[in-house]
């Protein structure tokens, strides 16, 4: 498992968080490998070596379309994750709808239709794990991959 970050986000959040997972799913062996990434650099300098040839099969995104100058960094990092075409999850609130559905467009546009997981297999899903419906309700999930075509995108 790999989960990455702006070096200033890893020393300050994610390691952290990391760490506190990790006691919660101490049944799972897998390491998970730490690599600094940021979406701004990517279009430009291309994917940080240790990303450079990896085949991913899934990749989890979370409340990751916040920014409207980010959004087109972001999916094109997705997509030069993509050349294995793995699913793609994106988990949101829905915060400010012109935003999401400003980065779902943009996604369409590059290749990346996502469709939302229907609410009540996620709800089902909350409770099964025992977490409180009411802290998830404004919380939506997508699911989606590049297609064929949307992956030859120049530059990427």
């Amino acid at each position: 498992m790999i989960a990455t970050d702006i070096p200033a986000v890893i020393d300050t959040v994610l390691k952290g968080n990391i760490q506190d997972g990790s006691k919660v799913l101490a049944s799972s062996s897998e390491e998970i490998e730490v690599i600094p990434l940021d979406w701004t650099e990517v279009s430009t300098k291309g994917l940080p070596v240790p990303l450079q040839g990896r085949k991913i099969d899934t990749i989890t995104t979370s409340d990751t379309f916040y920014a409207p100058h980010l959004l087109i960094p972001l999916l094109e990092t997705l997509k030069a994750l993509s050349t294995g075409q793995p699913v793609i999850y994106v988990g949101l609130e829905r915060r400010d709808p012109g935003l999401i559905d400003h980065a779902k467009e943009e996604a369409r546009k590059m290749g990346l239709k996502l469709n939302r997981i229907d609410k009540g297999r996620i709800d089902k899903l909350m409770v099964d794990a025992g977490w409180d419906l009411e802290e998830w309700d404004d919380v939506e999930i997508w699911k989606g991959k590049f297609t064929k075509g949307g992956m030859k995108s120049e530059g990427i």
